[in-house]
């Protein structure tokens, strides 16, 4: 039922088809770049993808920065994207704000030796997590709120 025949199981779709449909379903609702840092209800295949990227990202620079590797895990909100307008379309939704992809490039380079984490956009781009100094569970409570908001309208 629902079930991508092309696919056998989760292994024969393959991460990437996972990865993508998850960011496209998170993006045509709003998700916000905290889903990288905190769970939240309604955001779980899109956060895993984020975590996995961030995680993966700050794991590289630990291992590969004594052999001169510089490796930087990128964070950054809603983008502007042909990709993103044809998901807000297609969901009637606007969303002002956007990052330009080119200030993003070009900040990612300049800072590409800043590791292991870099947020663009925000106050404190190598800083601690978003969240600040709230708890894991009430950063994923937090989550949640949002994403029930976000969703409220049926998209």
């Amino acid at each position: 039922m629902g079930r991508d025949r092309r696919c056998i199981g989760w292994h024969g779709c393959g991460f990437r088809q996972g990865a993508r449909w998850a960011r496209r379903e998170a993006r045509a609702r709003g998700a916000a770049p905290g889903a990288a840092w905190a769970g939240g209800s309604g955001l779980a295949p899109y956060g895993a993808t984020k975590a996995f990227d961030l995680v993966l990202a700050e794991s590289l620079w630990a291992e590969w920065r004594a052999a001169g590797v510089d490796v930087l895990a990128l964070v950054l909100g809603a983008t502007d994207t042909p990709s993103l307008h044809r998901s807000l379309e297609r969901h009637g939704g606007r969303m002002d704000g956007l990052a330009d992809p080119a200030a993003v490039a070009v900040e990612a380079i300049d800072h590409l030796a800043d590791g292991p984490t870099w947020s663009y956009g925000m106050p404190e781009p190598g800083g601690p997590s978003p969240f600040g100094g709230l708890s894991r569970r009430a950063s994923v409570e937090l989550m949640s709120a949002g994403a029930a908001a976000m969703h409220a309208d049926g998209a």
